[in-house]
């Protein structure tokens, strides 16, 4: 190929690399999205807000919020999450010096108040996965609070709280009374009260 050839080929494939970087720049594409709008991820602005979405600014303002504030508290899924991350927290202090968190206590009360339960209606009643809650059981099996035994059928398998466990509940009831009274106050009567059945309500709702 000639000179001539080579050079014009340079100038092409520099056109189209500052072309690129051109449309990077103005968020019109995302490094990760094959070169259309839309794809991998989006190119956020200063603000943290997408620069290109297919809605209006007042819409994109709306969705994504004017600051930091009004952006975290959007999303309800998000806002839960964090609230349910802090709530535990308090429970899990209070529970630990018995050597468990709350969702160990969690495990153990519905045993006591269930006894010989197979994993699968314990994994329902928690809205938990069954290979989640298999895990979650092996510490407590460990620590000979509980014991897994075989079910009515082969294919089953079933879940009772030995006395060891039944005596660790019984000596970390007062410190989860405690911390639940101590939250209830925190937030106020009325208001704990509501919260209990909003959740309810949008447990029902998912249902």
């Amino acid at each position: 190929m000639s000179s001539a050839g080579n050079e014009a080929r340079g100038r092409g494939k520099r056109t189209r690399q500052t072309s690129r970087k051109s449309e990077l720049s103005q968020g019109a594409v995302s490094e990760n999205s094959g070169g259309y709008p839309g794809a991998g991820h989006p190119v956020l602005g200063k603000d943290g807000i997408p620069t290109k979405l297919a809605v209006s600014e007042g819409e994109r303002i709306a969705l994504f919020g004017a600051d930091r504030e009004q952006r975290a508290s959007y999303c309800t899924c998000a806002m839960l999450r964090r609230a349910s991350r802090r709530v535990t927290q308090v429970y899990d202090q209070a529970l630990k010096p018995f050597g468990l968190s709350l969702n160990q206590y969690s495990l153990l009360a519905n045993l006591l108040r269930n006894e010989g339960i197979s994993i699968t209606d314990l994994a329902e009643r928690l809205d938990m996965e069954r290979t989640t809650l298999t895990r979650n059981l092996k510490p407590l099996e460990s620590a000979g609070w509980l014991r897994v035994k075989a079910g009515p059928d082969r294919r089953s398998r079933a879940v009772e709280i030995l006395p060891a466990g039944q005596a660790v509940v019984e000596r970390a009831f007062p410190a989860w009374q405690q911390a639940e009274r101590s939250f209830r106050k925190s937030m106020g009567r009325d208001e704990a009260a509501e919260l209990r059945q909003l959740l309810g309500t949008a447990m029902s709702a998912l249902d």
